[in-house]
Protein backbone atom coordinates (compact mmCIF):
# COMPACT_ATOMS: atom_id res chain seq x y z
CA UNK A 1 0.00 0.00 0.00
CA UNK A 2 1.55 3.24 -1.05
CA UNK A 3 0.54 5.88 1.64
CA UNK A 4 0.56 9.69 1.21
CA UNK A 5 -0.11 12.83 3.24
CA UNK A 6 -1.75 16.51 1.37
CA UNK A 7 -1.39 19.53 2.94
CA UNK A 8 -3.56 22.48 1.50
CA UNK A 9 -2.89 25.86 2.11
CA UNK A 10 -0.69 27.78 4.98
CA UNK A 11 -2.02 25.26 7.91
CA UNK A 12 -1.77 21.72 5.98
CA UNK A 13 1.59 22.55 4.40
CA UNK A 14 3.21 23.63 7.95
CA UNK A 15 2.18 19.77 9.32
CA UNK A 16 3.93 18.36 6.07
CA UNK A 17 6.86 20.24 7.04
CA UNK A 18 6.67 19.39 10.73
CA UNK A 19 6.06 15.71 9.95
CA UNK A 20 9.08 15.42 7.51
CA UNK A 21 11.01 16.15 10.15
CA UNK A 22 9.84 12.82 11.98
CA UNK A 23 8.97 10.84 9.10
CA UNK A 24 11.82 10.73 6.04
CA UNK A 25 9.60 7.67 4.50
CA UNK A 26 6.61 9.56 4.56
CA UNK A 27 5.14 10.72 0.38
CA UNK A 28 3.88 13.94 0.63
CA UNK A 29 2.42 16.89 -1.10
CA UNK A 30 1.50 20.44 -0.63
CA UNK A 31 -0.93 22.49 -2.85
CA UNK A 32 -1.30 26.06 -2.26
CA UNK A 33 -1.88 29.38 -3.81
CA UNK A 34 1.23 31.09 -2.01
CA UNK A 35 4.97 29.76 -3.32
CA UNK A 36 6.06 30.62 0.08
CA UNK A 37 3.95 28.33 1.87
CA UNK A 38 5.48 24.90 -0.16
CA UNK A 39 8.95 25.95 0.07
CA UNK A 40 11.00 23.16 1.50
CA UNK A 41 8.65 20.29 0.19
CA UNK A 42 9.42 17.89 -1.89
CA UNK A 43 5.99 17.33 -4.47
CA UNK A 44 4.61 20.69 -4.46
CA UNK A 45 1.78 22.48 -6.69
CA UNK A 46 1.21 25.90 -7.24
CA UNK A 47 -1.93 27.15 -7.95
CA UNK A 48 -1.37 30.17 -10.07
CA UNK A 49 -4.18 32.63 -9.48
CA UNK A 50 -4.09 36.39 -8.92
CA UNK A 51 -5.65 38.78 -6.16
CA UNK A 52 -8.63 39.51 -7.25
CA UNK A 53 -9.74 35.97 -7.59
CA UNK A 54 -9.50 35.69 -3.55
CA UNK A 55 -12.90 37.86 -3.50
CA UNK A 56 -14.74 34.20 -3.93
CA UNK A 57 -14.44 30.52 -2.71
CA UNK A 58 -16.41 29.68 -5.65
CA UNK A 59 -14.03 31.59 -8.42
CA UNK A 60 -10.88 29.93 -6.27
CA UNK A 61 -12.42 26.31 -6.10
CA UNK A 62 -13.42 26.55 -10.07
CA UNK A 63 -9.16 28.15 -10.89
CA UNK A 64 -7.81 25.21 -8.66
CA UNK A 65 -10.48 22.55 -10.52
CA UNK A 66 -9.09 23.38 -13.79
CA UNK A 67 -5.45 23.71 -13.13
CA UNK A 68 -5.68 19.94 -10.81
CA UNK A 69 -7.71 18.43 -13.09
CA UNK A 70 -5.20 15.80 -14.70
CA UNK A 71 -3.22 15.65 -11.29
CA UNK A 72 -2.36 11.61 -9.91
CA UNK A 73 -1.41 11.25 -7.12
CA UNK A 74 -0.15 7.80 -7.71
CA UNK A 75 -1.34 6.68 -3.92
CA UNK A 76 -3.88 3.54 -2.46
CA UNK A 77 -4.55 5.76 0.63
CA UNK A 78 -4.16 9.17 1.36
CA UNK A 79 -4.57 11.59 5.01
CA UNK A 80 -5.36 15.30 3.39
CA UNK A 81 -4.65 18.39 6.08
CA UNK A 82 -6.16 21.29 5.97
CA UNK A 83 -7.32 24.45 7.83
CA UNK A 84 -10.61 24.81 7.49
CA UNK A 85 -12.60 28.66 8.05
CA UNK A 86 -9.91 30.34 4.93
CA UNK A 87 -10.90 30.66 1.83
CA UNK A 88 -7.80 28.34 1.01
CA UNK A 89 -8.49 25.31 2.88
CA UNK A 90 -12.44 25.25 2.22
CA UNK A 91 -11.82 25.68 -1.64
CA UNK A 92 -9.29 23.19 -1.61
CA UNK A 93 -10.37 20.62 0.39
CA UNK A 94 -13.82 19.47 -1.32
CA UNK A 95 -11.59 19.40 -4.63
CA UNK A 96 -8.86 17.13 -2.81
CA UNK A 97 -11.36 15.12 -1.19
CA UNK A 98 -13.64 14.42 -4.51
CA UNK A 99 -10.20 13.47 -6.19
CA UNK A 100 -9.38 10.17 -4.37
CA UNK A 101 -13.18 9.27 -3.55
CA UNK A 102 -14.03 9.35 -7.96
CA UNK A 103 -10.91 7.00 -7.94
CA UNK A 104 -12.21 4.78 -5.18
CA UNK A 105 -8.98 5.63 -3.00
CA UNK A 106 -9.62 5.69 0.61
CA UNK A 107 -8.92 8.80 2.81
CA UNK A 108 -9.37 10.99 6.29
CA UNK A 109 -9.43 14.29 6.32
CA UNK A 110 -7.87 16.01 8.84
CA UNK A 111 -9.15 19.51 9.61
CA UNK A 112 -8.30 22.44 11.97
CA UNK A 113 -11.35 24.05 12.87
CA UNK A 114 -11.33 27.95 13.58
CA UNK A 115 -10.78 29.60 16.98
CA UNK A 116 -14.45 30.74 18.54
CA UNK A 117 -13.59 34.48 18.53
CA UNK A 118 -12.97 33.79 14.70
CA UNK A 119 -16.75 34.10 14.08
CA UNK A 120 -16.74 35.03 10.41
CA UNK A 121 -14.93 31.94 9.32
CA UNK A 122 -17.65 29.43 11.11
CA UNK A 123 -20.04 29.50 8.77
CA UNK A 124 -17.92 28.74 5.79
CA UNK A 125 -15.98 26.25 8.03
CA UNK A 126 -19.61 24.45 8.64
CA UNK A 127 -20.83 24.26 5.41
CA UNK A 128 -17.33 22.64 4.01
CA UNK A 129 -16.86 20.38 7.14
CA UNK A 130 -20.61 19.14 6.24
CA UNK A 131 -19.57 18.51 2.46
CA UNK A 132 -16.60 16.69 3.11
CA UNK A 133 -18.20 14.33 5.22
CA UNK A 134 -19.97 12.90 2.24
CA UNK A 135 -16.46 12.42 0.62
CA UNK A 136 -14.11 10.94 2.24
CA UNK A 137 -14.07 7.86 3.90
CA UNK A 138 -12.81 9.40 7.94
CA UNK A 139 -12.78 12.83 9.37
CA UNK A 140 -10.34 14.21 12.20
CA UNK A 141 -11.22 17.37 13.92
CA UNK A 142 -9.07 19.77 15.91
CA UNK A 143 -10.52 22.00 17.95
CA UNK A 144 -7.68 25.22 18.18
CA UNK A 145 -9.87 26.52 21.41
CA UNK A 146 -8.21 23.89 23.52
CA UNK A 147 -4.73 25.51 22.91
CA UNK A 148 -6.52 28.96 24.04
CA UNK A 149 -7.78 27.23 27.30
CA UNK A 150 -4.05 25.84 27.55
CA UNK A 151 -1.82 28.62 26.68
CA UNK A 152 -3.83 31.69 26.75
CA UNK A 153 -0.68 33.97 27.09
CA UNK A 154 0.69 32.19 23.68
CA UNK A 155 0.69 34.60 20.48
CA UNK A 156 -1.23 33.34 17.75
CA UNK A 157 1.84 31.87 15.67
CA UNK A 158 2.30 30.23 19.08
CA UNK A 159 -0.17 28.60 19.14
CA UNK A 160 0.02 27.45 15.69
CA UNK A 161 3.14 25.88 16.12
CA UNK A 162 1.92 23.91 18.99
CA UNK A 163 -0.94 23.21 17.31
CA UNK A 164 1.20 21.64 14.38
CA UNK A 165 3.13 19.65 17.31
CA UNK A 166 0.38 17.74 18.22
CA UNK A 167 -1.28 16.99 14.73
CA UNK A 168 1.98 15.71 13.63
CA UNK A 169 2.00 13.24 16.87
CA UNK A 170 -1.16 11.90 16.14
CA UNK A 171 -0.47 11.47 12.01
CA UNK A 172 2.44 9.88 12.66
CA UNK A 173 1.06 7.37 14.95
CA UNK A 174 -1.83 6.88 12.08
CA UNK A 175 0.78 5.98 9.61
CA UNK A 176 2.40 3.51 11.32
CA UNK A 177 -0.54 0.96 10.00
CA UNK A 178 -0.20 -1.73 12.37
CA UNK A 179 0.98 0.19 15.44
CA UNK A 180 1.27 -2.24 18.65
CA UNK A 181 -0.85 -5.09 16.25
CA UNK A 182 -3.99 -2.74 15.30
CA UNK A 183 -4.79 -1.51 12.38
CA UNK A 184 -5.38 2.12 13.24
CA UNK A 185 -6.71 3.08 9.55
CA UNK A 186 -9.76 0.39 9.92
CA UNK A 187 -10.26 1.95 13.31
CA UNK A 188 -10.72 5.39 11.85
CA UNK A 189 -12.21 5.16 8.07
CA UNK A 190 -15.71 4.88 9.96
CA UNK A 191 -18.43 7.10 9.15
CA UNK A 192 -19.18 10.41 11.25
CA UNK A 193 -16.40 11.94 13.06
CA UNK A 194 -13.34 11.73 14.83
CA UNK A 195 -12.25 14.39 17.68
CA UNK A 196 -8.43 14.77 18.84
CA UNK A 197 -8.05 16.44 22.04
CA UNK A 198 -5.29 17.08 24.33
CA UNK A 199 -4.64 17.94 28.39
CA UNK A 200 -0.90 18.34 30.00
CA UNK A 201 -1.63 17.93 33.46
CA UNK A 202 1.26 17.21 36.55
CA UNK A 203 -0.43 13.83 36.98
CA UNK A 204 -1.18 10.79 34.03
CA UNK A 205 -4.47 10.15 35.31
CA UNK A 206 -5.05 14.02 36.06
CA UNK A 207 -4.59 14.81 32.33
CA UNK A 208 -6.68 12.02 31.17
CA UNK A 209 -9.67 12.84 32.98
CA UNK A 210 -8.74 16.28 31.62
CA UNK A 211 -8.81 15.35 28.05
CA UNK A 212 -12.06 13.45 28.51
CA UNK A 213 -13.89 16.72 29.98
CA UNK A 214 -12.77 18.65 26.89
CA UNK A 215 -14.12 15.53 24.87
CA UNK A 216 -17.34 15.20 26.60
CA UNK A 217 -18.25 19.02 25.82
CA UNK A 218 -17.85 18.74 21.86
CA UNK A 219 -20.08 15.22 21.86
CA UNK A 220 -22.15 12.60 23.29
CA UNK A 221 -20.48 10.35 25.14
CA UNK A 222 -22.49 7.43 23.98
CA UNK A 223 -22.10 7.89 20.25
CA UNK A 224 -18.26 6.91 21.26
CA UNK A 225 -16.69 3.85 19.48
CA UNK A 226 -13.66 3.58 20.30
CA UNK A 227 -11.41 5.39 22.02
CA UNK A 228 -7.34 5.80 20.97
CA UNK A 229 -4.99 7.35 24.22
CA UNK A 230 -1.42 8.38 23.27
CA UNK A 231 0.84 8.97 25.98
CA UNK A 232 4.14 10.94 26.30
CA UNK A 233 7.03 8.21 27.71
CA UNK A 234 6.94 4.93 28.70
CA UNK A 235 3.47 3.78 30.62
CA UNK A 236 4.05 1.18 33.21
CA UNK A 237 1.64 -1.38 34.32
CA UNK A 238 0.67 0.57 37.40
CA UNK A 239 -0.60 3.28 35.10
CA UNK A 240 -2.23 1.33 32.17
CA UNK A 241 -4.17 0.01 34.79
CA UNK A 242 -5.37 3.21 36.15
CA UNK A 243 -6.12 4.34 32.05
CA UNK A 244 -8.17 1.43 31.85
CA UNK A 245 -10.12 2.29 34.95
CA UNK A 246 -10.90 5.81 33.82
CA UNK A 247 -11.92 4.99 30.36
CA UNK A 248 -13.90 2.11 30.78
CA UNK A 249 -16.18 4.11 32.87
CA UNK A 250 -16.67 5.65 30.00
CA UNK A 251 -19.21 4.26 27.98
CA UNK A 252 -19.44 0.87 25.85
CA UNK A 253 -16.38 2.29 23.51
CA UNK A 254 -13.40 -0.14 22.56
CA UNK A 255 -10.08 1.31 24.36
CA UNK A 256 -6.36 1.55 22.51
CA UNK A 257 -3.80 2.81 24.27
CA UNK A 258 0.03 3.92 22.96
CA UNK A 259 2.73 5.91 23.95
CA UNK A 260 5.21 8.38 22.42
CA UNK A 261 8.19 10.35 23.60
CA UNK A 262 7.54 13.16 20.96
CA UNK A 263 3.43 13.55 22.43
CA UNK A 264 2.14 16.36 24.91
CA UNK A 265 1.05 14.49 28.04
CA UNK A 266 -2.56 13.27 26.89
CA UNK A 267 -3.80 12.77 23.44
CA UNK A 268 -7.34 11.26 22.68
CA UNK A 269 -9.24 10.34 19.74
CA UNK A 270 -12.41 9.61 19.84
CA UNK A 271 -14.56 7.92 16.42
CA UNK A 272 -17.81 7.10 15.31
CA UNK A 273 -19.71 10.36 16.12
CA UNK A 274 -22.61 11.80 13.94
CA UNK A 275 -22.45 15.23 15.80
CA UNK A 276 -20.01 17.60 17.36
CA UNK A 277 -19.98 20.63 18.41
CA UNK A 278 -18.88 22.27 14.79
CA UNK A 279 -22.36 20.61 13.35
CA UNK A 280 -23.86 23.67 14.80
CA UNK A 281 -21.54 25.95 12.89
CA UNK A 282 -23.50 25.91 10.28
CA UNK A 283 -27.09 26.62 11.11
CA UNK A 284 -28.18 25.01 7.29
CA UNK A 285 -28.02 21.65 8.69
CA UNK A 286 -30.92 21.76 10.70
CA UNK A 287 -33.14 22.27 7.57
CA UNK A 288 -33.26 18.94 5.40
CA UNK A 289 -35.32 20.29 2.50
CA UNK A 290 -32.05 22.32 1.79
CA UNK A 291 -29.51 20.33 -0.28
CA UNK A 292 -25.97 20.72 1.64
CA UNK A 293 -24.34 20.84 -1.84
CA UNK A 294 -26.43 23.58 -3.31
CA UNK A 295 -23.30 25.97 -3.67
CA UNK A 296 -21.71 22.72 -5.22
CA UNK A 297 -24.19 21.47 -7.44
CA UNK A 298 -24.87 25.01 -8.83
CA UNK A 299 -21.51 25.70 -10.44
CA UNK A 300 -21.24 29.07 -9.74
CA UNK A 301 -17.11 28.86 -10.70
CA UNK A 302 -18.00 27.94 -14.32
CA UNK A 303 -21.12 30.13 -15.34
CA UNK A 304 -20.32 34.25 -15.90
CA UNK A 305 -22.02 35.90 -12.70
CA UNK A 306 -20.71 38.55 -10.61
CA UNK A 307 -19.71 37.41 -7.24
CA UNK A 308 -21.45 39.13 -4.24
CA UNK A 309 -19.18 40.17 -0.91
Amino acid sequence: MIQGVIGLGTAGCKILKALKEERKDIITYGISFDEEDLKGLDNTILIKTNLKDFKSIYKLRGIAKKQLKNLDFNLSFAFIVSGLGGKVGSSLSPLICEKFRSKGIPSIFIGMMPFKFEKSKHFLSGRTLEYIRRLCNGIILIDNDELLDLYPNLTLQEAYSLSNRYITSALSLLLDPNKEGWNLRKLFLREGYTLLTLAEEDSLEGSLEEALKKLYSKADIKEIKDILALFKGKISLRDLEEIYSILSNQGEANIFVAYDNKVIKTLLLANGLTKTKFSYYDPLQTLDQIDPDYEYSIGLDEINLSYIE
